[in-house]
């Protein structure tokens, strides 16, 4: 290998690198968050389905069953996410509440996310599931 190539190779490295470290780190943020939004809706459907095998009377209310499901009910494990909301509507805090067969129950989750490389402001993300009482 001649100096020439030597130097082509040299200039041909410095042209690419900056561009493929551009796109590996530009691909991280949108993977965080669509892996948030994935894990964002396994809770709604966990949620959803807690509130609809609900029992009333059981030593435990509606909302308390179905926040359960979020780890210790203070972090759900989501990466680079500064606030997060989770509701079941309807659910409320009451253990004697009773809805009849065939309701409705709706579950959402909102994030914002907080991107590491992309210099915008927080991502929100919000995933909704509905579920049906038995």
């Amino acid at each position: 290998m001649n100096t020439k190539q030597k130097g082509q190779a040299i200039v041909e490295t410095a042209i690419m690198l900056p561009i493929i470290l551009l796109l590996i780190l530009g691909a991280i943020d949108p993977f965080l968050f669509g892996m948030n939004n994935a894990m964002a809706k396994v809770y709604t459907y966990q949620g959803a389905h807690e509130a609809t095998i609900w029992i009333a009377g059981d030593n435990q209310t509606c909302y308390e069953r179905s926040h359960a499901i979020l780890s210790d009910g203070v972090d759900p494990g989501l990466v680079q996410v500064s606030s997060w909301t989770f509701a079941i509507y309807p659910c409320p805090n009451d253990p004697y509440w009773t809805t009849p067969t065939g309701s409705e129950v709706l579950s959402t989750f909102e994030f914002d996310f907080t991107p590491f490389f992309w210099p915008t402001a927080d991502w929100h993300g919000s995933v909704s599931t509905r579920g049906i009482f038995q």
